[in-house]
């Protein structure tokens, strides 16, 4: 059976990678033309992306990693940023000529691949933009990073997890010389509401034991916070660029 097995795994891989020999795929040379690299470009917000990308006529790169890609008009390449030994020379390959990288790569399920993908390889990556002379990096993060906010609407400037205090939210750790925004709309409905609209079930939102910790370790003591899904983030900073929200 252990050899059956693994003949399968190595047969899927194998099949995995003649697709990608196969893929068809857009390599646009046209230089007069701005290179953006979207990674994560499979994913929900990568497809949507990557269609405004194309509409204000950007040349686009797609990273992905195990979702075939099915669009034609795009120039792919395949990284697994979830990958300890995953070469510098890939990640120069991917963002070599790039105006923009746009990162909306993550591991979110496995959390033994989290370190490796959402912070280890991160930094590499950031670090090939700078070796490559990328213009622009952009990255997507979450809105999990406020916590359990005091207030309903939430701004840039409103307190950050600290990564080695998972239970808290600390002021000083705001990220200092990275330029923040909320990429939401104040009006849209929360998470909450969405699910309440829907007919789905909630459950209990407040997770009474970690916000009374993370209230007596800051020393403000108990208090009623947020959870994610019940505060919305505030768009102001955002709108003031001139960015404007389809309706």
């Amino acid at each position: 059976m252990g050899f059956e097995f693994r003949l399968a795994n190595r047969s899927k891989r194998e099949i995995f990678e003649e697709k990608i020999e196969n893929l068809e795929q857009t390599i646009d040379t046209d230089l007069t033309r701005p290179l953006v690299v979207v990674t994560g470009a499979t994913g929900n917000l990568g497809r949507q992306l990557i269609n405004s990308l194309l509409n204000a006529n950007w040349r686009v790169r797609g990273q992905f990693r195990s979702t075939i890609p099915k669009r034609s008009d795009v120039e792919w390449v395949n990284c697994d940023f979830a990958d300890p030994n995953l070469p510098a020379s890939s990640l120069d390959a991917l963002v070599q000529g790039a105006d923009t990288v746009i990162n909306l790569a993550a591991a979110t399920n496995n959390v033994s691949e989290m370190n490796v993908a959402n912070v280890t390889n991160l930094d590499r990556l950031a670090q090939a933009c700078v070796r490559q002379g990328v213009r622009y990096f952009g990255q997507a993060s979450s809105m999990v990073v406020y916590g359990s906010p005091l207030t309903r609407t939430v701004d840039e400037n409103a307190p950050l997890i600290e990564l080695k205090h998972p239970l808290m939210s600390i002021p000083d750790a705001s990220l200092k010389g990275i330029e923040t925004y909320n990429i939401a709309d104040s009006n849209a409905p929360t998470f909450a509401q969405f699910y309440k609209r829907s007919g789905r079930k909630t459950g209990p939102h407040i997770p009474f034991l970690f916000d009374f910790l993370k209230g007596a370790k800051t020393g403000k003591g108990f208090s009623r916070r947020l959870p994610m899904g019940a505060f919305r983030l505030d768009d102001r900073k955002l709108r003031e660029t001139g960015f404007q929200h389809k309706s």
